[in-house]
């Protein structure tokens, strides 16, 4: 059996911590969405007419103060919009934003319950088909398919926002949309919860958002098992060279003159 040097060790010790501090990275990345995506799978579901005590699911449709607009005149329940400079920089930066959330409500048949949820959390997290990468916060709002509006021209409720070159970007929740809940009732309203999730919002329901939830838990296990391959790689490659040089038999000696 070939031995190896302490110095020949070393690359065989450098992967493997390399490995380790990889998948320790992805974990890292990866454990918040883990987290919330494993607590929706045991919350039960509810309805407005038998709520239940603590997370439950709750379908309907939602609805807004009827006068609420956008800047651009567009019938919401709720909706965010935002202008960015992008002449500052590759992706832009946000010179300013606002979002309105407050007053919606969910509807079920002749069940209408107010979503303090969204009224009494700070920021949350925006998604949809078109935005995937905002997973900072425990409240979430999935917009599934719903489209975006991006334009230069600037609405003259953002005339405030200043720069040089100015992009308006707007997303909403439609009036009436179907959508699937993840609150707490408490005193007759949807309020959020203690748990991974503290709310979240989903059209047309919450697979939507389960589902890309899992796709961001595999991407990082993927991108750890690819580097973690490419380094096995290399490391095979290392210690089979090695096992040759140490098996390749002796060239044989002439034999002596009798």
């Amino acid at each position: 059996m070939p031995r190896f040097s302490r110095r020949e060790l070393i690359p065989v010790l450098a992967a493997t911590l390399l490995i380790g501090a990889i998948f320790a990275i992805a974990w890292l990345t990866a454990r918040g969405e883990y987290a919330g995506l494993r607590w929706m799978h045991g919350v039960p579901r509810a309805t407005l007419a038998s709520p239940r005590v603590g997370p439950a699911v709750y379908s309907g449709t939602v609805v807004g103060p009827e006068d609420r607009v956008t800047p651009l005149g567009r019938r919401t329940a709720g909706h965010w919009w935002w202008v960015v400079d992008r002449s500052r920089g590759e992706d832009g930066t946000t010179v300013c934003h606002t979002r309105v959330r407050d007053g919606m409500r969910l509807v079920d048949g002749d069940r209408v319950v107010r979503l303090t949820m969204f009224e009494t959390a700070g920021d949350s997290s925006l998604l949809s088909d078109h935005r995937t990468w905002d997973w900072r916060d425990a409240m979430v709002f999935d917009l599934g398919s719903t489209p975006e509006y991006s334009s230069r021209t600037i609405p003259r409720a953002a005339s405030r926002c200043t720069g040089r070159r100015l992009e308006y970007t707007e997303r909403w929740i439609p009036p009436g949309a179907r959508v699937e809940v993840l609150a707490c009732m408490r005193d007759g309203a949807l309020g959020p919860c203690n748990g991974p999730l503290t709310g979240a919002l989903s059209i047309p329901n919450l697979d939507v958002h389960r589902i890309r939830r899992a796709r961001e838990v595999r991407k990082a296990v993927r991108a750890a098992c690819g580097i973690s391959a490419v380094l096995l790689s290399a490391l095979t490659t290392f210690l089979v060279a090695r096992s040759r040089r140490v098996f390749t038999p002796m060239r044989a000696r002439p034999a002596s003159a009798t």
